[in-house]
């Protein structure tokens, strides 16, 4: 993300709101035992208010690495695959 428009934004102004959105879908209103209950649609957000800090390459590293082992139970194989990546993308 570094030298884009964002990141150049985010520098002078580095307040974020984060918008997480989730499953959806439309609900009938035939489903309902009340004939009277419009359709509707049913679904999940998340915002998220704060600070933005970009993190240097070494501390990027770190975070992927300690997310990497507790969402894949540990598996190392799946770091090494991370860390093989993450190597191969700053040569360029």
């Amino acid at each position: 993300m570094k030298n884009t428009d964002h990141h150049k934004a985010f520098l002078h102004n580095e307040n974020v709101l984060v918008v997480f959105t989730g499953d959806h879908t439309y609900v009938s209103g035939t489903w309902y035992s009340n004939p009277h209950t419009p359709s509707t649609w049913n679904y999940m957000n998340v915002h998220a208010k704060g600070i933005i800090r970009f993190l240097d390459d070494d501390a990027l590293v770190d975070v992927l690495r300690m997310i990497t082992l507790h969402f894949e139970n540990q598996n190392k194989t799946q770091l090494q695959f991370l860390i093989t990546f993450l190597l191969s993308t700053q040569k360029n």
